[in-house]
């Protein structure tokens, strides 16, 4: 099966653009042991590792205020492509960061986790910008198919300039407190475990679990 799967996505890889670097790329939980040995004796390596972290409960969630100058808005139509150029400026440190397009933004409006209605965004003041993100999510699907009541805390970014100010803290309150008031028992997210800026110690700070570690795997087409 896994060689068939090559053969298919060096097929797929011919009709990209030749510019880009190409590689076979999967993701494995540190529990497939069976997987691991099979990718690395087929010339797969380990190259980032991630966090799957849980909220095990929405009780007693704290008050974490905003700074000074900053306000949270209802997110409006309107909004939607401010949003989205935070979400570049904050995602450009990621690992595996890409340049977006314009479809990539219209992928985005359509998306079944693009839930404005649960997102809480961070205003400043003073110059109308985006002071910082959590774009919160819930998978109806996934829930109905594992009897759960989880919501997501994703898309978490401050912008440069207001880092460092409790803003992300203060976001992930709001999110858990949203998540809870649309009948949501436990959140989770995705940690880089590799990020400059620690996210692991944040998330943990605001309650949150590491559940399992996963890796992901490449090798070069």
């Amino acid at each position: 099966m896994l060689r068939w799967l090559e053969k298919r996505l060096k097929e797929i890889a011919e009709t990209h653009p030749s510019e880009y670097e190409k590689y076979l790329h999967t993701n494995v939980s540190r529990a497939e042991e069976g997987a691991i040995s099979l990718l690395e004796r087929s010339g797969y390596h380990p190259v980032r590792h991630f966090y799957q972290m849980v909220h095990p409960n929405l009780d007693d969630i704290p008050d974490n205020p905003l700074p000074s100058g900053l306000e949270i808005r209802p997110v409006a139509k309107k909004h939607y492509r401010t949003i989205w150029k935070q979400v570049i400026e904050t995602s450009q440190e990621e690992w595996g960061y890409s340049e977006p397009t314009e479809d990539s933004y219209q992928e985005w409006l359509e998306h079944p986790h693009f839930q404005p209605t649960l997102w809480q965004i961070a205003w400043d003041l003073k110059t109308d910008e985006v002071a910082g993100t959590v774009l919160t999510y819930i998978d109806h699907e996934e829930n109905q198919q594992f009897g759960r009541k989880r919501g997501y805390t994703e898309g978490i970014g401050v912008s440069q300039k207001w880092r460092r100010k409790g803003i992300a803290s203060a976001l992930i309150s709001l999110s858990l407190k949203a998540q809870k008031a649309a009948g949501m028992n436990e959140s989770a997210l995705v940690a880089d475990t590799d990020s400059a800026s620690n996210v692991t110690r944040l998330y943990e700070k605001c309650g949150f679990q590491v559940v399992s570690k996963d890796t992901i795997y490449r090798k070069p087409l």
